[in-house]
């Protein structure tokens, strides 16, 4: 009994340590990530501890990634592989899992830059630090795009758009959505004066800033910083980036 559990333990190594050397890049060439878009310029490192550089999703460059597996991966008892994500001044990490049809993130914590990814808002409103973070996101991604999205999403912009035009506005909060195979993100906040504040931005389309209820003061200050009022309502929106970097 014990040379049989000698045996099975030793088989049992043989096949982790075989497993853990496999190259990352023949994985990611026989795993399905193509059919969803995703393509890379290099795969390093083994499928235990390797890096992807290069990575886009139709076409956008998306910059690279770590992933490192879960040991409890390799013994059939769950556990995805640890992704960091770096593109620029973003970063975000979280949990990913690759199946036939799927792709599935789960514990997603990211920070990203909005000068990054929509340049023409933070240059409007000389808000150049803004930031978007993600907290405990879940993602999961099909052959038609976006399948399913929860987390909440807060962005400090508002609050620096807030400080140029002498107004005290408040950090935007919101979730997670899935909108026709978009990932997207609606965030809205109240100020002190009554301004009722949205933002939506959605996965290569556009992001968009809407102000309503606008008080007399703000309304004033949005004006004489060259922006069109129209009563007591404003919005202004653009595309987001398709140069990422």
């Amino acid at each position: 009994m014990k040379r049989v559990l000698l045996i099975v333990l030793a088989l049992a190594t043989f096949i982790v340590a075989v497993t853990a050397a496999t190259p990352l890049s023949f994985v990611l060439r026989k795993s399905p990530l193509s059919t969803f878009g995703v393509g890379w310029q290099q795969a390093r490192g083994t499928i235990w501890k390797g890096q992807v550089v290069g990575l886009a999703r139709d076409g956008l460059p998306l910059g690279s990634i770590d992933l490192t597996m879960s040991p409890l991966r390799l013994i059939g008892a769950g556990g995805g592989h640890r992704l960091t994500w770096r593109d620029g001044q973003s970063r975000a990490v979280a949990e990913i899992d690759v199946g036939r049809s799927q792709v599935a993130l789960d514990r997603v914590g990211a920070e990203m830059s909005l000068a990054q990814f929509a340049p023409a808002i933070t240059e409007a409103f000389s808000t150049p630090n803004a930031r978007l973070r993600v907290r405990q996101g879940s993602i999961v991604y099909g052959t038609r795009g976006c399948e399913r999205a929860s987390g909440t999403v807060t962005s400090d912009m508002l609050e620096e758009m807030g400080a140029q035009l002498g107004r005290v506005f408040p950090e935007l909060t919101g979730t997670l959505a899935c909108d026709e195979g978009r990932l997207q993100a609606h965030l809205e906040g109240r100020a002190d004066d009554g301004t009722v504040i949205a933002v939506q931005a959605r996965e290569g389309d556009v992001i968009s800033i809407t102000l309503d209820n606008l008080s007399r003061e703000t309304g004033f200050a949005l004006a004489a910083a060259g922006y069109s009022v129209t009563g007591t309502h404003f919005e202004y929106t653009v595309p987001l980036s398709e140069e990422a970097s």
